[in-house]
């Protein structure tokens, strides 16, 4: 086959409306696409019945040696996590809580003092 076009609309490099069109010229790809539409039909068409008991049972057990059985343990390997992601959440909420508000000491606030010595100079 001396014409790719028909492999070029297979691989998904040229749309079906150019291929079409290409059709109609090229006798290699018109003839290339019957036959693939030939085999699909035929393809669709062919049923085979297999009787296999016990086919589900057999895949499971061969998984069942391939992949090993979860552990309980694994279960709770996000516990630490979590606790550890707690105790980060509540420190960093305590760090911001007692940073937001400014700290009483137990001192007059400037207006506070203005007006503390303003009231003893008047007396």
């Amino acid at each position: 086959m001396s014409c790719s076009g028909f492999e070029k609309y297979q691989l998904g490099e040229w749309s079906e409306g150019l291929f079409h069109s290409h059709m109609e010229t090229c006798a290699e790809c018109r003839q290339a696409f019957e036959n693939d539409q030939e085999l699909m039909l035929r393809a669709r068409a062919l049923r085979i019945e297999i009787h296999a008991p016990g086919l589900w049972r057999r895949i499971e057990s061969n998984l069942k040696k391939i992949v090993p059985p979860k552990r309980a343990a694994d279960n709770y390997r996000w516990i630490p996590r979590a606790a550890a992601a707690l105790i980060f959440a509540v420190s960093l909420g305590l760090v911001f809580h007692y940073h937001s508000k400014p700290v009483d000491t137990g001192l007059l606030t400037d207006s506070a003092l203005k007006r503390v010595e303003a009231q003893e100079k008047a007396y």
